[in-house]
């Protein structure tokens, strides 16, 4: 199953969220964080959004923070922008 551009992980995982307000399959986060923030964003789950969010800032790293600071200006993720900038 996939909705355009996103795969089944992406679309398991969010749904996942929206029924549990967690996700159990941590592999899924560090494998597809970037897009599951965007596919939260552009089907405008905003509870998923946030938790991806703060997923990403804890991944913020020396090497991560310039890709994650852009990934946020695209997909208007504030706290993760405020994170990268910190």
């Amino acid at each position: 199953m996939s909705i355009g551009w996103v795969g089944c992980v992406q679309v398991k995982t969010m749904v996942e969220h929206i029924y549990t307000d967690d996700v159990a399959d941590s592999h899924a986060l560090m494998e597809h964080g970037e897009e599951m923030l965007a596919i939260a964003e552009k089907y405008q789950v905003d509870s998923f959004k946030l938790f991806m969010e703060h997923y990403l800032a804890t991944r913020i790293n020396t090497e991560s923070v310039f890709d994650l600071v852009a990934l946020a200006e695209i997909h208007s993720a504030k706290l993760l922008k405020e994170a990268g900038q910190r």
